[in-house]
């Protein structure tokens, strides 16, 4: 089914945003430029536009080679036109930093290297300790980063517990990026202890709004994990949401002393001088997998501004007429073929109600059919049947007692006359034991092959009779 939004030819000549002609560039668009900032951005979402060139074209915006934002020295991925300022609150907190380019001969670059894949569950270096100061102790998590140079704390917790700093500027350089930000910090000695109450002497810089990985173990479900199970006690399995982070300046602290390794793709355990910690990959679904998203939005503001208010609203609309067009034509009933409506009349036809039992007659595909003498092909299989209950008591009396619960509740009877006839098939049969019931269940094998044929080759499948999702209410 093809839809189409716009019928006429001429929409296409025109802008989209004014529809007024002749057809111009967004970027030059005069009532683009005097729109507000959330109606820009709404406009752009909703037609797939590409954030950085503003062109209609479909590209991926990740290689789109038009330049980044250059107003405020932004250096955003996407247009000016859609620039905005960050908050000056929250996360985006960019008080007291600031880019440089120029190296200062007395402040050293700190490298921090915590890198977080989104599609990916890994856990990370997480310990719980305790910070002693002055005017008290607390408890906090603590990151355990091999990749930082540098040990930095809250500003908050070091104020927690009165601890002395004195300042110093610090240079903060990520993974890739060339550019270099500066940060005021505070230097501050502390002591650590773990939860053997043996301490430990620190160093650290004290910064502002520090936001680290939050980590939930909580869920993790310990037990799937052998390797793991004998030190659970030791383990705390909360969600975490770290204060400080220890790097290689305190490397006595993040000295592996034990690994317990596990099975591919399981997470490890460190023992360290602070306590045990679990890091690493975590057993979660196949990428492989079909995976199915659920968008949930909610009437709470949050804090949200109003452009993301307009954004959810958008992104509700969006999915509401997508869903409305998938549903199109979907029905839940399907369509019968002839050999299943013919099952269906055999069923109807020869179904009788006799002391309580139904008695169906078999839907044979051809009532005229010759099958082949299977009996020696039976035989057989009933002596391989007999060599395992020989060699295995247990199974031989279970087996026994599925036989007779056959006869006792008149489910099979003795065949006195054995001749053969062209409508005859002899049905092998074996027992399959299931360990999570400890009872033997008894299979008729009707898709056993003699001479390239089976018995079900002779009846009809008839209709799948489950309930389809789709039905259900």
């Amino acid at each position: 089914m093809l839809l189409q939004s716009e019928s006429n030819t001429d929409a296409g000549m025109k802008c989209r945003f004014c529809y007024s002609g002749p057809k111009h560039n967004l970027p030059d668009c005069k009532v683009f430029k005097k729109a507000l900032r959330k109606d820009r951005w709404r406009h752009v979402k909703r037609y797939g536009i590409c954030y950085k060139c503003l062109s209609p074209t479909k590209h991926d915006r990740d290689i789109c080679p038009a330049p980044a934002c250059d107003k405020n020295n932004c250096g955003q991925a996407h247009h000016r036109l859609l620039h905005y300022e960050k908050s000056s609150t929250g996360n985006d907190n960019t008080t007291g930093l600031h880019e440089s380019s120029e190296r200062e001969p007395t402040t050293e670059a700190q490298q921090v290297t915590h890198i977080k894949e989104n599609n990916r569950q890994v856990l990370l270096k997480v310990v719980t300790v305790q910070i002693h100061g002055p005017i008290g102790t607390v408890t906090t998590a603590a990151l355990l980063d091999d990749g930082s140079t540098v040990t930095l704390m809250n500003s908050e917790l070091a104020a927690r517990v009165g601890l002395r700093r004195h300042r110093k500027t610090m240079r903060v350089r990520g993974a890739w990026d060339t550019n270099e930000l500066e940060c005021d910090s505070e230097i501050v000695n502390f002591t650590a202890s773990n939860k053997d109450g043996q301490l430990f002497t620190l160093t650290a810089h004290s910064v502002s709004d520090l936001n680290l990985p939050a980590q939930d173990t909580s869920n993790l479900g310990i037990s799937r994990y052998g390797h793991i199970s004998q030190i659970k006690n030791q383990l705390n399995l909360e969600y975490y949401k770290p204060q400080l982070l220890i790097g290689q300046d305190n490397y006595h602290v993040l000295l592996p002393l034990q690994v317990l390794e596990g099975k591919p793709g399981e997470p490890f355990a460190t023992l360290t001088p602070l306590g045990w910690c679990l890091h690493g990959c975590t057993r979660t679904q196949s990428i492989n997998c079909l995976l199915h998203s659920t968008l949930l939005l909610s009437s709470n503001h949050c804090g949200l501004d109003t452009e993301k208010e307009d954004l959810l609203r958008e992104i509700h609309e969006e999915v509401r007429r997508s869903f409305a067009i998938d549903s199109l034509g979907v029905t839940a009933k399907p369509r019968g073929n002839s050999d299943d409506l013919r099952a269906q009349a055999h069923l109807e036809k020869t179904c009788k109600l006799i002391q309580g039992r139904w008695y169906v007659g078999l839907p044979w595909r051809d009532s005229n059919a010759k099958m082949p003498n299977s009996f020696t092909y039976a035989m057989s299989r009933l002596k391989g049947i007999e060599k395992k209950v020989k060699a295995d008591v247990g199974y031989a009396s279970r087996y026994k007692e599925r036989i007779e619960h056959l006869f006792q509740n008149n489910y099979a009877k003795q065949v006195v006359d054995i001749s053969w006839s062209p409508r005859t098939w002899y049905l092998p049969h074996f027992g399959v034991d299931n360990p999570n019931k400890k009872k033997l269940r008894l299979v008729f094998d009707a898709a056993a092959k003699f001479q390239n044929v089976s018995l079900n080759d002779y009846l009809l499948k008839g209709p799948d009779l489950l309930v389809s999702l789709l039905n259900i209410e």
